[in-house]
């Protein structure tokens, strides 16, 4: 078991979000040779993509898992982390790229105990985000238009499969051997 050592754990911590997604980007780039590519997107325009570890050479057209990287000064709120995974999904239904393997929400003071819930809850995660789709993403994936839950992307939401969703704290990167 990695021993895990308090100054990174505050490092990680007093990161700003451009440097946590280059931190996770060389993480994941060392941590496994499962990806083919790892690349990192970031600012507007990033279609909901933080860090993207491509498991193929097909990139976007193939398989990809997604890390979405959240550095708050409290735990992910559930209004994000919802709006996150429909713009990620939203943008897959248009065929940017397909829809993620896994996304996983890198979050270093964790997540709200609402989104972990409904993590822990796949088919509620997926009822919640198609339920309340104008609460948390129409108005909000692109800026000053907006996106409607037609029977298109609503069924490409139910086709998915929420069970890919997961999150990662600072404890659990810094003890992934």
């Amino acid at each position: 078991m990695p021993i895990v050592d308090m100054k990174y754990d505050r490092r990680i911590l007093e990161m700003d979000d451009t440097e946590l997604e280059k931190f996770v980007r060389q993480w994941i780039g060392k941590k496994t040779s499962k990806y083919d590519d790892v690349k990192r997107f970031s600012g507007t325009g990033d279609l909901g993509r933080d860090v993207v570890g491509f498991i193929s050479k097909q990139k976007h057209e193939g398989l990809l898992d997604n890390y979405q990287c959240k550095q708050f000064a409290r735990s992910l709120p559930t209004d994000t982390g919802l709006l996150e995974l429909g713009k990620i999904l939203y943008y897959a239904y248009l065929g940017k790229f397909t829809a993620p393997n896994a996304y996983i929400f890198i979050a270093p003071r964790g997540i709200n105990k609402n989104l972990e819930s409904l993590i822990q809850n796949p088919s509620k995660l997926q009822q919640t985000l198609v339920s309340e789709w104008n609460k948390y993403c129409a108005n909000k994936i692109i800026e000053n238009q907006n996106v409607p839950l037609h029977t298109g992307l609503k069924s490409f939401l139910m086709a998915y499969d929420f069970s890919k969703v997961s999150r990662m704290t600072v404890s659990d990167m810094l003890l992934d051997g």
